[in-house]
């Protein structure tokens, strides 16, 4: 009977899964981020390590019983990243043949049961890859906090912050979003903001941000206008994300292409959805915003299953 090892790691954490042949979950191993990019190396290698090593002794199994692995890592882009990657990889004591792709491709296997689509993955950061029936690929987005990352939950953190800003300083409209954010981090005036984010060490960092998402969810759903607005502007760039992918790539006519929002900023539900829809609808007719049957880990262990030749019509889910 084979086994094989699933592994997603994003920017906020790293999860691994055990899965036999039926794609039945048999062990489960969580850590922190394995982002090499943001995390640094050393942390992100001890990340992957820890959570596999717990998905394989949950399972009740050595690292040599293991069939196949498929590690889908946050900011592993080229050729060079995956040479990087080959150390952290060496560490794991497989004996199994490993495959390293980005993280992009475990949450479009899973939130499709790998089937043909798009999924638009917005997280700290954001990224949107698709796949169609001829096995093209293309990817959009992902570039980090300098160059990208719009719609993500760091920008629409970071932009919840500017707001109350410009709010306290008499240059924006109100927005209850500055009390909110006085009282996350216990401030006593709004310009206090500049030593957390300025600090050195600055003590703010990316995922604290990007925290912020269920605040800005929550003054949204009271009628916040500003942060309606900031949540239908991100929706709008995740929208442009799909796209960008769903423009290159052929869908021959399907009646229906999926685009699936994986990570947490999609708590917002229709608020981000809607706009990202409109943009996705007005590239291609057939898109339809869903949601993602499986999630990225379990998509992870799909892929390890199809380089053993595995393909599961009907994929049981990390609870089957």
């Amino acid at each position: 009977m084979p086994w094989v090892l699933g592994v997603d790691g994003g920017g906020t954490r790293t999860v691994a899964l055990v899965m036999n042949e039926k794609g039945r979950v048999l062990g489960r191993g969580e850590s922190g981020p394995a982002n090499y990019r943001t995390a640094g190396l050393t942390l992100a290698a001890d990340h992957i390590q820890q959570a596999a090593a717990t998905a394989i002794a949950d399972a009740g199994l050595v690292k040599q019983a293991l069939n196949g692995a498929f590690l889908a890592l946050a900011g592993v882009d080229r050729p060079t990243d995956r040479q990087i990657m080959s150390g952290v990889v060496a560490r794991l004591g497989l004996t199994c043949p490993i495959q390293v792709e980005h993280h992009a491709m475990a949450a479009l296997a899973g939130a499709t049961s790998g089937k043909p689509g798009v999924v638009v993955i917005a997280e700290t950061g954001s990224v949107a890859f698709g796949e169609d029936s001829r096995g093209n690929r293309r990817r959009a987005g992902g570039y980090g906090p300098l160059l990208g990352d719009e719609g993500s939950g760091y920008d629409i953190g970071r932009k919840a912050l500017i707001a109350a800003l410009r709010y306290e300083d008499g240059r924006g409209p109100a927005t209850a979003l500055a009390d909110r954010i006085k009282q996350r981090f216990m401030l006593d005036q709004m310009t206090d903001l500049m030593n957390l984010v300025y600090g050195d060490p600055a003590p703010l960092q990316r995922t604290e941000i990007a925290g912020l998402v269920p605040l800005v969810l929550d003054a949204a759903r009271e009628g916040d206008g500003i942060a309606r607005e900031i949540l239908r502007v991100a929706g709008r760039e995740l929208g442009l994300l799909a796209a960008a992918v769903l423009k290159g790539l052929d869908w021959d006519g399907a009646p229906l292409v999926p685009v699936a929002g994986s990570g947490g900023v999609f708590a917002a539900g229709s608020l981000l959805a809607l706009p990202m829809q409109q943009v996705a609808f007005s590239v291609c007719p057939a898109a339809e915003i869903s949601q993602p049957k499986h999630t990225p880990a379990y998509g992870a262990g799909l892929l390890a299953l199809r380089q053993l030749g595995i393909r599961l019509e009907e994929a049981p889910g990390e609870r089957g």
